[in-house]
């Protein structure tokens, strides 16, 4: 089991990747009409330069090591324990049933334990 990555943190990555890697590259001067100027360089460029995998598969695969690392050592030791406790007792994300509410034909209200109470509003 490994760790996933959202997408809008995948996006936000990339982008800083990106700039890093326009800084280490630099601009590109292009020569027209008017006579020289410079640009930054494009996605297309900057990756046509770097050759390595970009910074998102970098920490999959690195995950995916360490996952391996983890179900390879023995059962006492602090990181395997705390691996295994996170499989047996994974916490889902998002609003519990007991925090959602809403608004209906009858108005609108909040769940709060088994209770359906009336919103003031």
């Amino acid at each position: 089991m490994t760790w996933t990555i959202k997408q809008r943190a995948e996006q936000v990555l990339n982008t800083f990747e990106r700039e890093i890697l326009g800084r280490i590259y630099g601009p590109i001067q292009e020569l027209g009409g008017g006579g020289e100027r410079w640009r930054p360089k494009w996605n297309i460029d900057l990756y046509g330069l770097y050759s390595g995998p970009n910074i998102v598969e970098d920490i999959k695969i690195r995950r995916l090591g360490w996952a391996g690392h983890i179900v390879r050592i023995e059962e006492e030791r602090i990181p395997k324990k705390g691996f295994k406790r996170k499989l047996l007792h994974h916490k889902t994300s998002g609003k519990t049933k007991n925090q959602m509410g809403g608004c209906g034909p009858e108005g609108c209200f909040t769940y709060t334990g088994d209770k359906r109470m009336e919103d003031e509003s």
